[in-house]
């Protein structure tokens, strides 16, 4: 099942077709992710139609697997919030804050209600966590000078490790994390796509000649998916790289 956005939208795509998912009065919605059970989550914030709710904050929201017309909050101890991952036993990573002018901050939500908060380290102005997989999760932190760090935490919400002047965009059910090294801030060079694993770095994917690899995601079996980026004006294309 894939999920994402037509017509400002949520929707799914399941049985060979499209549909609409189930969006509450009063809100824009959007789907994020979806897992192997075809639980969906994403966000909501009051469209200010109504009466809604009067704080503008993100709202996560879950569209239950075994309930695919019905669609809930999901309740959490924090500030509002995004889902940006779901794990398939239900587990959901999430971009929240504490308080309103706080941190952006990571928050892993399990099935049974209970929450963690992924722990912060003073010199990051910023986290943003993006994805969970293999007892991990991966983010961002970043400090002020601006430098971007690859942070990896545990499930309980302890920093593990920390590659420095990396960004973080992937981790697989076998732990092997995918970055960026060298990864600025937006506007700035972009660096080479790589892979680690335990600490390690396993494979990069370089800058070639007036191309680079742009990666997105990293599956169970290592490949690393993305495009090939010409700076030429000469047409992007599709590549998968392979850990060696």
């Amino acid at each position: 099942m894939v999920v994402g956005e037509a017509g400002d939208h949520p929707v799914r795509y399941r049985d060979g077709g499209w549909e609409r998912l189930p969006e509450p009065d009063g809100y824009y919605v959007r789907a994020v992710a979806v897992n192997g059970a075809g639980e969906v989550v994403g966000w909501a914030v009051p469209d200010g139609s109504g009466d809604a709710d009067e704080d503008r904050h993100q709202h996560p929201v879950r569209w239950p697997a075994d309930r695919p017309d019905a669609v809930e909050e999901i309740e959490v101890p924090f500030l509002g919030g995004f889902p940006v991952a779901l794990a398939d036993d239900g587990t959901v990573l999430v971009a929240g804050r504490e308080v309103p002018d706080g941190r952006n901050r990571g928050f892993v939500g399990r099935p049974d209600g209970t929450w963690t908060a992924l722990d912060q380290r003073d010199e990051w102005l910023d986290v943003t966590p993006v994805a969970l997989g293999g007892g991990a999760v991966v983010g961002t932190g970043q400090t002020e000078r601006p430098v971007l760090e690859l942070v990896e935490w545990d499930l309980d919400g302890h920093v593990v490790r920390v590659h420095p002047t990396s960004s973080a965009l992937d981790v697989n059910s076998s732990g092997q994390v995918l970055g960026v090294v060298n990864g600025l801030l937006e506007g700035m060079p972009a660096g080479k796509a790589s892979v680690w694993r335990g600490g390690a770095l396993q494979a990069e994917f370089p800058v070639a000649g007036d191309a680079r690899i742009d990666a997105v995601a990293i599956d169970d079996d290592g490949a690393v998916v993305g495009r090939m980026a010409k700076r030429s004006g000469l047409r992007d294309a599709p590549v998968v790289g392979r850990c060696s």
